[in-house]
């Protein structure tokens, strides 16, 4: 036992030395992997559930008909007091089904409009709690390109469509996801990346044929109640006027991946290294502990 124990605490030392030293930059780049699109969720397509959702114009009828309904923001503060919905409430999501008062009328699960799974789970357990429970589809975005008002930052208002790497990640592998890559040539990392996006270039000069196109491709999916539309180009740049030449052709619910592929590809590639690390260290650690 006190061997085990002087080889536990020379593997600790070791591991913290490691992080205060790391490898030199070079040695870095010559033992990081490449990403892994076997680990991407993008690989098995999944399902939204459409009976958790409820549109803005619904939610616009009840309050119009004064009918009793709870509008619950479930971001955190700096977000919500930074834009909200006058009159919603500020509530973390897991600390909804503590609130027993809300049982009484319909609550509605707001966020941004793009980070849908973990409302979706909740609300799950929240009817099974007795709760009437939906989720806005669409979320914040989708409320103000409805013509809802918003409460908060003009700037941070224009940035509800604008999707993280981090969350993009899980959120693509729903069906409901269309995902555009409006880049003007297709990288051919962008295959294993972003697997169920299609190729739809986008050009100032030409912004007939891009709509066009984007039509036809959008039209086989009409079947979708909750379709959601998400574009990306190489570096996140020029979505200003993307969206602009959407909006002018009758698309008003555009999302956009921040940063682009460069950035998601930037997160995938962390997020590998950073399982790898894991995956050393338990090996490393069991081989010790196994130590005679």
């Amino acid at each position: 036992m006190e061997k085990r124990a002087i080889v536990i605490t020379i593997l600790a030392m070791f591991l913290m030395h490691m992080v205060a030293f790391p490898p030199p930059a070079a040695a870095q780049q010559k033992t990081a992997a490449p990403p892994n699109p076997q680990q991407s969720p993008s690989k098995t397509v999944k399902k939204r559930n459409p009976a958790f959702a409820i549109s803005a114009q619904a939610v616009f009828h009840k309050v119009r008909e004064n009918q009793a309904i709870t509008l619950i923001d479930v971001r955190g503060k700096d977000q919500f007091e930074g834009v909200h919905i006058p009159g919603s409430i500020n509530i973390p999501l897991y600390a909804v089904k503590t609130k027993t008062y809300l049982k009484s009328a319909p609550v509605v699960l707001i966020n941004e409009g793009y980070d849908y799974q973990p409302l979706e789970r909740e609300c799950a357990s929240l009817r099974k709690a007795g709760f009437q429970a939906w989720i806005l589809t669409g979320g914040l975005y989708y409320w103000r390109q409805k013509g809802g008002t918003l409460q908060g930052d003009h700037f941070k208002q224009g940035e509800l469509n604008k999707v993280p790497p981090p969350i993009f990640y899980t959120e693509q592998a729903y069906e409901d996801w269309f995902i555009i890559d409006i880049a003007p040539t297709r990288q051919a990392k962008v295959s294993s990346l972003m697997p169920r996006s299609i190729h739809i270039p986008f050009s100032h000069t030409n912004t007939a044929v891009f709509t066009s196109t984007l039509k036809q491709a959008m039209a086989q999916r009409k079947g979708n109640p909750l379709r959601s539309l998400i574009l990306f180009n190489e570096k996140g740049e020029g979505y200003e006027t993307v969206e602009r030449v959407l909006h002018k052709a009758g698309y008003s619910e555009v999302f956009f991946l921040k940063g682009g592929r460069e950035a998601y590809e930037g997160f995938v590639t962390n997020l590998t290294l950073i399982r790898q690390a894991r995956e050393n260290s338990k090996r490393t650690i069991k081989r010790c502990l196994n130590c005679p």
